[in-house]
């Protein structure tokens, strides 16, 4: 969606899919997926954009983010943006 301009504009996720080639397989490789993804980014995008908007000193602290790029997608200006990423015991 990203590289057709379509709904989300995301060059690091471009960057990061095509330099980790992530293999895709059985449902996943289903462009209906890969809409309602982009539409579900593009929402919480607005909705973030939207928050900041209201609260100009916002502290925004994104848990389990991943490779998510929302930080540099928003053109609001935050006070801060924290990325907390959770280690997850293979294990379970």
């Amino acid at each position: 969606m990203s590289q057709q301009g379509i709904i989300l504009n995301d060059r690091s996720a471009e960057r990061i899919w095509k330099e980790e080639a992530f293999p895709i397989h059985g449902k996943s490789r289903s462009k209906w997926l890969a809409y309602n993804m982009t539409i579900r980014a593009r929402f919480f995008d607005d909705w973030t954009d939207r928050m900041l908007k209201q609260n100009k000193d916002a502290l925004v602290m994104h848990i389990g983010c991943g490779l998510d790029s929302r930080y540099m997608r928003i053109k609001t200006s935050y006070a801060e943006w924290g990325n907390c990423l959770i280690a997850v015991d293979s294990t379970i």
